[in-house]
């Protein structure tokens, strides 16, 4: 038996998990407000004050190139985020949505989509490296759905205009100043798990895909904190 597709933007009814492990309906109550612990993030704690008080000294003259500790943290920063892709079951290249962290004399977060995230932090990487900034954290999605990738790509950008209009007037469409890396993801996690329609569904399993959303996101561990 086939499982029902249903179009969330017609009909807000999400699905719960049941003994089976199938998708059911009604479902749980979700946290429009981003608020509980179905859709939120579990930080490393001091993350963000390592960042600053560690990485961001070493770029805050925006000189290029960029300071060598600043560059052996962005490697691990480009590896971190790489991980989120290769523990997954499915191929490297498809259409995802990210949340790139970049810091420099500020700092800001890049949100969008891309078919090859790697060439899309490349390119992203390489021109921010030329004004003295570095990637800091990054993360991607699983796959998504290829009849939704506008759909999913605009929804990521309007929430995140809408949650930080301030941010969004001063930095451009995608560019996002002074906004936490973790309330970035927070956003574009929190969608891509509310409208199913954008999983792809050839490819992943509803139902665990399912239970991951039901569970806070855990980003993935930054060891180097205890160094």
């Amino acid at each position: 038996m086939g499982i029902e597709k249903i179009d969330v933007f017609k009909d807000p009814a999400h699905f719960a998990i049941n003994e089976d492990g199938k998708p059911v309906r009604p479902a749980f109550e979700w946290c429009g407000d981003l608020s509980c612990d179905t859709t939120g993030i579990q930080s490393i704690p001091g993350w963000d004050d390592w960042k600053t008080e560690r990485i961001h000294p070493l770029l805050s003259d925006g000189l290029y190139p960029i300071h060598q500790k600043a560059a052996f943290w962005q490697l691990k920063a480009s590896r971190r985020m790489d991980q989120y892709v290769t523990s997954d079951v499915v191929a490297e290249v498809g259409h995802r949505l990210y949340v790139m962290e970049y810091r420099g004399p500020g700092q800001y977060v890049k949100v969008g989509r891309a078919e090859n995230y790697r060439k899309r932090k490349q390119r992203h990487t390489t021109e921010a490296n030329r004004h003295g900034w570095a990637l800091t954290d990054g993360w991607v999605s699983p796959r998504l759905n290829p009849d939704k990738l506008r759909i999913a790509e605009r929804a990521a950008l309007e929430e995140m205009q809408r949650r930080f209009p301030a941010a969004a007037r001063d930095s451009g469409r995608e560019r996002f100043y002074e906004v936490p890396f973790d309330e970035a993801v927070k956003v574009v996690w929190h969608l891509y798990c509310r409208h199913w329609t954008w999983w792809l569904w050839e490819e992943v399993v509803p139902a665990a895909t399912a239970q991951r959303c039901r569970a806070p996101l855990l980003l993935l561990p930054r060891n180097e904190v205890a160094h």
